[in-house]
C-alpha cells in the first residue's frame, strides 16, 4: 500500500472526493482548450490546509504528458466505477499517489489529505542560488488569508553586500 495515500482508511464520501478531485485536476491540466494557466478553486474539505491559485507549469506537463495520459485512462476507470472500486487496490493507490506527486510538481503546491502526516496543502517555493547580487524574494503577495500555508525554502551560497534575500513579503495577512 502507498506510504501516504491510504484509500482503505477513507470513508465513502472522502474516497469519492479524493479520487474526484485528483482526477478533475488531471483532466484540467491535460485540457489544451483551457482558458487560463491559473485557476482559483475552493479547497475541497478532504484536503488539509488551503490551496493557493493553481498555476500550471507547462514544461512539467509536457515532460510527463505520456504518463499523465496513462494515469487519466486508468484513474478514469475508477472514477466511473467508484461504488465497485476495491479501496485496497495497491495499483489504484500507487496511481493516485503518483498523480498527486505530479500535480504537486505541476502546481508547485502540497496537496495533503486531512489526517496525513505531511505538510498541509498550500504554496511551495524552492529557490537555489550560488550568489545573490540583487534582491531575491521567495513570495511577494498583496494579501493572504490566515489559513494560507506557504512553504519557502531558500538555499543560497552567498549574498553580496548589495544583495538581499527575503523568504516572504505579505502586505496584508488576515
Amino acid at each position: 500500500m502507498s506510504e501516504f495515500l491510504d484509500l482503505a482508511a477513507l470513508t465513502g464520501p472522502a474516497f469519492a472526493q479524493t479520487v474526484g478531485f485528483l482526477y478533475g485536476r488531471l483532466a484540467n491540466v491535460l485540457d489544451r482548450r483551457r482558458q487560463s494557466q491559473t485557476e482559483v478553486i475552493a479547497t475541497p474539505a478532504v484536503l488539509e490546509g488551503e490551496l493557493g491559485p493553481l498555476v500550471i507549469s507547462e514544461p512539467v506537463v509536457e515532460h510527463h504528458r505520456a504518463e499523465l495520459e496513462g494515469l487519466l485512462e486508468r484513474i478514469g476507470v475508477a472514477q466511473a466505477n467508484l461504488r465497485s472500486v476495491n479501496r485496497r487496490d495497491d495499483g489504484l493507490a500507487t496511481d493516485l499517489e503518483r498523480l498527486r506527486d505530479l500535480l504537486e510538481q505541476i502546481y508547485g503546491q502540497h496537496i495533503t489529505l486531512s489526517g496525513e502526516d505531511r505538510p498541509s496543502s498550500g504554496v511551495r517555493v524552492d529557490q537555489r542560488a550560488r550568489t545573490v547580487r540583487g534582491q531575491m524574494v521567495g513570495l511577494d503577495a498583496d494579501e493572504a488569508t490566515t489559513n494560507a500555508r506557504v512553504d519557502v525554502t531558500q538555499n543560497i551560497g552567498e549574498v553580496s553586500s548589495s544583495g538581499s534575500v527575503i523568504g516572504a513579503r505579505i502586505k496584508k495577512l488576515g
